[in-house]
């Protein structure tokens, strides 16, 4: 869809556009600017399987919208099924087939399932008894830019089973941990200015490993961690921490907390929201807690195409009672056709500054590009002598790698060498190259080549 995430994907699901916009893109043959992929008739560049699975979704795109192609078990013409060397990981929890390839927040489920996941502005990381996060900081020279992750907050639940993924959509994950009868959800939601935990009989429990200097409870009383308080009953706290950040914690109903100088914990069960919100420049939680009630656990897309233009909807699914507010990238901003900004946070991302929206409805406007197989303009005359050197040393070039994904890459080169030779009029080396690109293709779909084929598993 059309939000926060990387250029280089793989999907097996005609899914995520802008958010929302990938089915709208393909359909129309436009470009993502949302840290999707560019989509054009052959992108061999995101790997083979893709582009199969691309050009079934331009035929198809009735079938596309936000779902599987089917969900019957594939029957191999030149294959059998086999099994899978390595089982499905019990983090799917109870989700059945299919699952997503590439999701945004598969880092979830892959091997251990402690990766760092993105979800904008906030980077979390599931471990086995805790889910950490933190409001990352950018790291930057004249080379690189990157986003530095530590576990500044760890949310506890001491003894749980292992996260399960309970549900998920384009633009959300939740996660769900659970010790006995005492339960932890986590809802990760794209643009949330919340973390958020929603426990079920649980001593609430979040540690940093930064060091707390104070906390100041919702009646303005201050609290010094050195003398180990337990606060009044409150159902907010501020907490300040040496390294120059501030927090905000919000509870449902007040409870009394413990504090220490790495940790807050609630000192009898609880059942509600945790919800917590770093104050990057705000000298006060007041702009937050006018949204405290509220928080965005999911979405359901929407959109139409007109001529040259794309509707994307995107409604929140939400919990509570009151106005909604989230974080917009850039792109969302541009592209809004109504929207009401809220003054006064921002956070800065690896993907430019996100803007405080409120409301439950988003709605943009995308004006749609042509992209054709040919350039728009000819060839430079001073650049084709230059060009025709370069492929007459480049046309007998011959894909290699036995990965299907790096394997789509070289015979992307390949592909883009081939319209070369048409653009300057080389027919017979044009005609060499795809040749080769069939020979090479044919290897892969037919499983002419043992153990490099596609194979349904």
């Amino acid at each position: 869809c059309f939000f926060f995430f990387s250029s280089r994907r793989r999907h097996t699901r005609c899914r995520e556009v802008s958010w929302a916009r990938r089915c709208v893109q393909e359909t129309v043959s436009t470009q993502s600017t949302w840290g999707f992929f560019t989509t054009r008739k052959m992108n061999f560049y995101i790997g083979l399987w893709l582009i199969v699975l691309s050009m079934i979704c331009i035929q198809k795109v009735a079938e596309c919208k936000f779902g599987p192609f089917g969900t019957e078990q594939p029957n191999p013409k030149y294959r059998p099924s086999m099994k899978h060397p390595k089982p499905i990981s019990t983090f799917w929890g109870a989700n059945n087939r299919p699952y997503p390839t590439n999701a945004w927040w598969e880092n979830l489920i892959l091997n251990k399932g402690e990766e760092t996941l993105n979800a904008f502005p906030y980077i979390y990381k599931a471990k086995a008894d805790r889910m950490c996060f933190t409001l990352p900081t950018l790291v930057e020279n004249k080379e690189y830019i990157f986003s530095l992750y530590t576990d500044e907050w760890c949310v506890i639940l001491p003894d749980s089973t292992d996260h399960k993924i309970l549900r998920y959509d384009e633009l959300s994950v939740t996660l769900r941990y659970q010790l006995k009868d005492s339960i932890a959800t986590y809802p990760i939601v794209q643009g949330s200015p919340f973390v958020v935990t929603q426990y079920e009989r649980v001593k609430p429990e979040i540690r940093t490993i930064a060091t707390i200097t104070q906390v100041i409870d919702e009646d303005g009383k201050i609290y010094k961690p050195e003398d180990n308080p337990i606060l009044a009953p409150s159902s907010k706290v501020i907490v300040f921490m040496n390294n120059t950040r501030k927090w905000v914690v919000y509870f449902d109903k007040k409870i009394p907390i413990k504090v220490t100088s790495q940790s807050l914990s609630g000192v009898i069960t609880y059942s509600g929201a945790m919800k917590l919100a770093v104050l990057d420049k705000q000298e006060t939680s007041e702009i937050f807690d006018q949204y405290r009630n509220t928080f965005a656990i999911g979405v359901d897309l929407d959109y139409s195409v007109a001529d040259v233009s794309a509707k994307i909807i995107y409604n929140w699914v939400v919990s509570g009672k009151g106005k909604l507010l989230m974080m917009a990238l850039p792109h969302h901003v541009d592209a809004f056709e109504r929207s009401k900004k809220v003054d006064g946070i921002n956070y800065r991302t690896i993907r430019g500054v996100m803007t405080a929206i409120e409301g439950e409805t988003w709605e943009f406007t995308e004006y749609l590009q042509q992209y054709l197989w040919d350039a728009p303009r000819p060839i430079d005359p001073d650049k084709l002598p230059a060009i025709k050197r370069a492929l007459e040393e480049d046309y007998k070039y011959v894909p290699s790698d036995k990965d299907p994904y790096f394997f789509g890459i070289e015979i992307g080169r390949l592909a883009k060498l081939t319209l070369i030779a048409d653009e300057i009029g080389d027919t017979e080396k044009a005609n060499y190259m795809r040749s080769n690109l069939m020979k090479q293709m044919a290897a892969w779909i037919e499983g002419t080549n043992p153990n490099l084929s596609l194979i349904h598993i």
